[in-house]
């Protein structure tokens, strides 16, 4: 497999993957991403002190890089070359405190790859299928990624997962053995989730944007929360300290209102159902109101 450069914000709480002490050596030819100068990182604790590879992304020759410099210089687009393979991005790192690659950064590296011949991958697990007011999150900034890696919604909550792509990049998906209704399933949300130039597609799509627009200005405006962050119905609600993410989601467990957490103990993760109507909006509200 032809290594890739990995997007990632530093994480110091990652946990290490174990990796063995020795790797095959790359086939004759292969494109690799070169360590050097491809990474980077802002803690020297989220460094493995044996590779030297951050502890996010612990692959030989897969170095990770951050999204941006504080010039919004991407540095990830500073080390693709023509030695790079593939760049793997995830736009809104759900798991890392919701946080969104500036549009400009994104741009950057999609120019890079294409003048390099590297291919985009971006990976929408959280953000496709309609999560962010577009089918995919690329469709949204008007990125062109050569493949998309897809699941959670794909399937309507089964568990299914399946890259997709153009110039043949991801299109064997599963190959183990696999039951129709496991593909079926997929496809059948596909289909009447977005249609091809249908109405119904726009129309859902732009109200899902508007409720999250409008979730994450009534939730701005709640004393004991600094920013919401986040797009359509992917959102995160950082709190002020002292308070933490871990409390808040505590107190709205105590409501019966599900959310979760993320690696930043500030940020609440909030994913509320595509077809949430305004009335449920308002709910919500009131319970982070109430527990904040």
């Amino acid at each position: 497999m032809s290594p890739t450069t990995r997007l990632s914000w530093p994480t110091p709480a990652a946990k290490p993957m174990k990796t063995p002490s020795s790797w095959p050596e790359p086939s004759p030819g292969a494109r690799k991403s070169s360590p050097s100068p491809a990474l980077f990182t802002a803690d020297p604790t989220a460094v493995s002190p044996a590779t030297g590879i951050p502890k996010v992304c612990q692959l030989p020759e897969h170095p990770c890089a951050h999204a941006s410099d504080p010039a919004g210089r991407s540095s990830v687009a500073d080390a693709v070359s023509g030695e790079t393979a593939a760049v793997l991005v995830e736009p809104i790192q759900s798991m890392g405190g919701m946080k969104e690659i500036p549009l400009g950064c994104l741009s950057q590296i999609q120019k890079q790859c294409q003048q390099h011949g590297a291919l985009l991958i971006f990976d929408e697990i959280q953000t496709g299928v309609a999560r962010t007011g577009s089918f995919l999150y690329a469709g949204l900034v008007n990125i062109h990624p050569e493949m998309v890696t897809l699941a959670k919604g794909i399937a309507s909550g089964f568990p299914a997962g399946r890259p997709t792509g153009d110039r043949g990049a991801g299109q064997k998906g599963q190959t183990r053995r696999s039951r129709k209704h496991v593909w079926r399933r997929p496809f059948v949300v596909r289909h009447h989730g977005s249609h091809p130039g249908g109405h119904r597609q726009g129309t859902a799509h732009r109200k899902r944007r508007l409720m999250g627009d409008y979730l994450k200005e009534t939730l701005s405006s709640i004393d004991g929360v600094e920013e919401v962050r986040g797009r359509g119905l992917l959102l995160g609600v950082k709190v002020r300290e002292p308070k933490t993410a871990k409390e808040l989601q505590a107190g709205l467990l105590k409501q019966r209102i599900l959310a979760g957490s993320s690696l930043d103990p500030q940020v609440l993760r909030m994913m509320p159902p595509l077809i949430i109507t305004r009335r449920e909006a308002d709910l919500f509200v009131e319970a982070v109101k109430a527990a904040i």
